[in-house]
């Protein structure tokens, strides 16, 4: 339904006052502009400037607030969401080309490894006269045919993935309604295929190159079973970058994995668990400011009252749910204290405290429905509460109870009836259990509040309880669901899950194609070493002795590929340094776990090869060719 801006707020009630087109209102609104044709984004914010000074001359107390605009480009992303849904999708199109890259290297060193036994049919067509740029693009070719097999399957893989990720891991936000906001339209799936001719042709040129090394009559005098050495470091080489971006892999992997492990498990100072939250909007309904506030009141009487539902509470905004409003509070009554400490503003109820289980640890809590007490010479300041972080900021070890505080630069300074504990209330990481500042909600709201129940009913059930609570006291009011508090706490960890969920999918491919290449050079170069092999064991070699040399090779190029990721790693941690809570980017015990974990799958890939090596039989291998 479209309405008039001015017609909402005046029929909303939302501080109006008598005049709605009074410029002294606190309205706040959303400015959206088309970018004319031709134009630019930044031409636009570059004009900006220029603008806002002439409003500044216009209007020099209203407009005081638009020094620094925040602008945001499209709106094809929220704009709440817009910088986090930049990094994360920054972090995993880096991940996603170094898994594409190890799936290059991959199928290179299997079209090498393809090459070295068709390198007596290359000499022959060299001999014949095939030049190179033909041999080349013959290889080229049928890569080309490797990776455009791959390209339909691909997509429909990425179709579900897709439709999986949209309802498992991202947030409901970022998609909206179920068509999504980022759909596989022409422009994704042309990429895509561009990008995997691409790879195709760069993984046949590597081997069509370096095919084109010998001379012919180097490659007509050897046998299949003659060993080359310079392909063979190239296979190796090749394997080496594939373990070493998969360790890098498993480095940022195992990072996010902890961080994710270390926000779950903090306590975030009140029972997330057993409290939900409603969003109850009396103005939005046709009540006044003074009707709602008396709706809300009774509200909250007539939740508790009802039959399984411990207590009820109100507050301006519930944690984990719209942000944080800061503040800058100083003590008002002595001069030698420290400067302005930032906080966070809240407007709560009295009984906020007992029903989110935030212990009272000095002091009392909010008393009467006003919340004001007289200052001086009749002038009326508020009674606040704050967070035993704040108290101790602001005044140390001395009692905080009954002193003056003041977070307004005019006006009387406000009171301190109580301390609480500290709790969460934006975010678990950053500043943690920063300081909260504790206001009583009816001295700033009346027309739309969230209404926090403490019930051992959750879901549906609790709902209707709410529901029908609300409608003896006021049957026009809707009331909306917004779950439980732990449940908004998981959603604030999504970019978290995302990285973590996606990244241990990346590594755990990554490590899959890394070990799938070691074990094919390994078993490759067991088949080169067949003769040779077979001799040493018809001259008594024992098997062990076998398997070691060939868990050797392996174990050789594997500790390469650890240095190579290990170094590789401490670099790629600094693309999520910013998102790691409770572990460091070059957390040792990280990249040990890692480097275990990647030479564990190294030792495994070699193992078959090596175990098929000490069980060559010696009359085969002496007629092998």
């Amino acid at each position: 339904i479209w309405v008039p801006g001015s017609a909402f707020f005046a029929v909303a009630h939302l501080n109006v006052g008598s005049n709605p087109h009074d410029r002294q209102n606190e309205i706040f609104l959303e400015l959206i502009g088309r970018v004319a044709p031709g134009q630019t984004a930044g031409r636009v914010r570059s004009q900006f400037p220029a603008a806002l000074a002439a409003l500044h001359a216009a209007y020099p107390a209203e407009d005081a607030e638009l020094a620094s605009p925040i602008l945001y480009g499209g709106l094809g992303v929220p704009t709440e969401s817009r910088s986090d849904v930049a990094r994360a999708v920054s972090v995993l199109g880096v991940v996603g080309f170094l898994v594409l890259l190890i799936a290059v290297l991959n199928v290179g060193n299997l079209f090498i490894l393809r090459n070295l036994g068709r390198r007596i049919e290359w000499a022959i067509r060299r001999a014949l006269g095939a030049g190179a740029g033909r041999l080349i693009r013959l290889q080229v070719t049928q890569s080309l045919v490797v990776s455009s097999l791959g390209i339909v399957p691909a997509i429909l893989l990425c179709l579900w993935l897709t439709s999986l990720f949209r309802g498992a891991v991202l947030p409901k936000t970022l998609w909206g309604d179920g068509a999504g906001r980022v759909p596989m339209d022409g422009t994704v799936v042309g990429f895509a295929v561009a990008l995997s001719v691409g790879a195709g042709v760069l993984a046949g040129l590597v081997p069509a190159l370096a095919s084109l090394r010998p001379e012919p009559i180097t490659g007509l005098r050897e046998t299949a079973a003659t060993p080359w050495r310079s392909p063979s470091r190239l296979r190796s080489w090749l394997a080496t970058g594939q373990l070493g971006l998969s360790l890098s892999l498993l480095v940022v992997t195992i990072l996010m994995v902890s961080t994710l492990r270390h926000l779950r498990a903090v306590n975030v100072g009140f029972d997330a668990g057993r409290v939900s939250a409603f969003l109850v909007s009396p103005a939005y309904s046709g009540y006044s400011r003074q009707q709602g506030q008396a709706v809300l009141r009774e509200v909250v009487d007539r939740v508790e009252a009802t039959p399984g539902i411990e207590a009820a509470a109100l507050a301006a905004a519930a944690p984990f749910s719209f942000g944080d409003i800061g503040a800058r509070v100083r003590a008002a009554d002595s001069r030698t204290g420290p400067g302005a400490v930032p906080a966070t503003e809240a407007w709560v109820s009295p009984s906020y405290f007992r029903t989110m289980g935030i212990p009272l640890l000095a002091g009392d809590t909010f008393r009467n429905a006003a919340m004001f007490w007289t200052f001086g010479a009749g002038v009326v300041g508020r009674d606040v509460i704050l967070s035993a972080t704040l108290a101790r900021r602001l005044f140390g070890p001395a009692p905080a109870v009954g002193r003056l505080v003041s977070e307004r630069t005019q006006g009387p300074p406000d009171r301190i009836v109580g301390v609480v504990g500290d709790s969460h209330w934006a975010a678990l990481a950053g500043e943690g259990m920063g300081p909260l500042y504790y206001m009583a909600l009816p001295s700033i709201s009346g027309e739309v509040a969230v209404l926090l129940v403490r019930s051992r009913m959750i879901g549906s059930a609790l709902h209707r309880a709410v529901q029908a609570a609300v409608s003896d006291v006021a049957p026009a009011v809707p009331v909306l669901d917004m779950g439980l508090l732990q449940d908004r706490i998981n959603q604030s960890l999504w970019e978290d899950r995302l990285l973590g969920r996606l990244l241990s999918v990346f590594a755990g491919l990554a490590t899959l194609l890394a070990v799938v290449g070691l074990y094919s050079v390994v078993a490759f170069s067991v088949g080169e070493r067949t003769r040779e092999l077979g001799i040493r064991i018809a001259l008594g070699a024992p098997s062990l002795r076998i398997m070691l040399s060939v868990l050797g090779g392996g174990a050789l190029v594997g500790g390469l590929g650890v240095a190579l990721g290990l170094t590789g790693g401490a670099g790629l941690s600094r693309l999520v340094a910013s998102r790691l809570y409770g572990v460091g980017p070059l957390q040792p015990q990280v990249y040990g776990l890692a480097a275990l974990l990647l030479f564990l799958a190294v030792l495994l890939a070699s193992a078959v090869p090596a175990v098929r090596a000490a069980r060559v039989d010696p009359l085969r291998s002496l007629r092998y060719e």
